[in-house]
């Protein structure tokens, strides 16, 4: 089993993180595989580091572009890699040693053109006190065959398997790019970018092996991309385009259940937003927020849950009874057990 591995790593100023995640690369159990650190504008010294690391180890390559965005960065991260599969890591991020190793060898048993495997959340504070209480020792976990079918059942469901996110997945390179079509993420999208790119995926359809040993380190901190309001503020940005863009694609291939549940997750991200942008006070991203909900409650799909979103988004006290409610009414009217 010698099959070139390309690990994809974009970067922006992380240079307080980034020599952990290249060596968590470095100590893999699988020696073949090529590190591509694309540093997207970084301002920080996290350039100079990766040169320092580069020459330890020649299996790294280093590209460097102006600031486009992590989009564009894992592009032409994927335009460079020279291997058979493909594994995209964040740049304040780490894997266990065996991922490559074990990830692969299940690729390779089952044919499956996508292998993902659990996480588990680091805080930047305690970061080796969480790694040495979290990561397994072994790899030994239950495994799950999933047809094109299931994954697709689960996408459009919202049944959270990590289907929404690239990173935790070895992924073979068949699968993005053939005869057919290259797939790449989408310049400017500032938020769900992967969840697009990965929505693209499942509507060509992948067979996936699953496990639930979580061997993918995501470090916490207040310079996470998630973790900024930049993108609610932003003129010409629509940070639920992704949500909107699944959610009407449903629509228009005639599958109105599937529509309404991302109408749903949609309007239900809209009220946790809200929620925390009001408990960090900030005033202009409420409301920003609100009135993404008011253009949401215009829309001719569906009704009910207008009704109750209308409801709980400006009273907290309601939210979860609202939520229950419109779950329960789902049921009734559709005649669910």
């Amino acid at each position: 089993m010698n099959k070139l591995i390309s690990i994809i790593i974009p970067m922006y100023n992380v240079e307080a993180y980034i020599i952990d995640c290249i060596r968590s690369v470095l100590e893999q159990t699988y020696p073949y595989f090529e590190v591509l650190l694309i540093d997207d504008g970084s301002e920080d010294h996290t350039w100079e580091r990766c040169v320092r690391m580069q020459k330890q180890d020649n299996r790294i390559r280093l590209f460097r572009q102006d600031r486009k965005g992590v989009s564009c960065a894992r592009n032409k991260g994927m335009d460079e890699a020279l291997g058979e599969y493909l594994v995209f890591l964040d740049g304040d991020d780490m894997l266990h040693p065996a991922f490559l190793e074990e990830t692969l060898k299940r690729a390779c048993q089952t044919g499956a053109e996508m292998v993902s495997c659990g996480f588990f959340k680091i805080s930047t504070e305690n970061v080796q006190k969480e790694i040495s209480s979290n990561l397994p020792d072994g790899f030994s976990g239950h495994w799950t065959s999933m047809s094109a079918e299931q994954v697709k059942d689960c996408f459009y469901g919202c049944i959270y398997l990590g289907l929404n996110m690239v990173t935790c997945k070895l992924i073979k390179r068949n699968l993005i790019e053939s005869n057919e079509k290259v797939y790449r993420f989408i310049p400017g999208i500032s938020l769900g970018e992967d969840t697009l790119f990965m929505y693209e995926l499942v509507r060509k359809g992948f067979c996936m092996e699953l496990t639930d040993v979580r061997a993918y380190l995501y470090r916490m901190h207040s310079e996470s991309a998630t973790h900024k309001w930049d993108n609610f503020i932003k003129e010409g940005k629509d940070p639920f385009l992704v949500y909107k863009k699944i959610r009407d694609q449903a629509y228009m291939d005639g599958k109105i259940e599937y529509a309404e549940i991302w109408e749903n997750e949609y309007l239900v991200l809209l009220r946790r937003k809200h929620h925390l942008a009001k408990r960090d006070s900030q005033k202009e991203v409420c409301e920003r927020l609100k009135e993404e909900a008011r253009q949401a409650m215009k829309s001719p799909y569906f009704n009910k849950s207008k009704i109750c979103y209308s409801l709980t988004f400006y009273n907290s006290p309601l939210y979860w009874a609202g939520s229950f409610f419109y779950h329960t009414l789902r049921k009734l009217v559709k005649g669910e057990e």
